[in-house]
């Protein structure tokens, strides 16, 4: 269709939570869908991402340096994950 959706309109943020897990800082990190519309197989470029926490792979599944949000599945107006 003609989404009114532009990439911007994908917002990463990330705060620390004060954790240290193995001597390194955790972070939580929130991806949120701005467009009124509904997000499809959204997909960031997580070059050089780590973690030594084990993430639900239903939410962030990482590839090749590419992280696939939500299982590809949609993701609606202001939703976070």
């Amino acid at each position: 269709g003609y989404s009114q959706c532009l990439l911007s309109d994908i917002s990463v943020s990330q705060i620390q939570t004060g954790i240290k897990v193995q001597g390194k800082l955790e972070w939580s990190v929130t991806i949120t869908n701005k467009c009124p519309c509904v997000q499809k197989n959204v997909i960031l470029n997580c070059t050089g991402f780590q973690s030594i926490e084990r993430i639900n792979p239903s939410l962030l599944r990482v590839s090749h340096g590419h992280c696939l949000v939500n299982a590809g599945q949609s993701i609606y107006g202001d939703q976070r994950i």
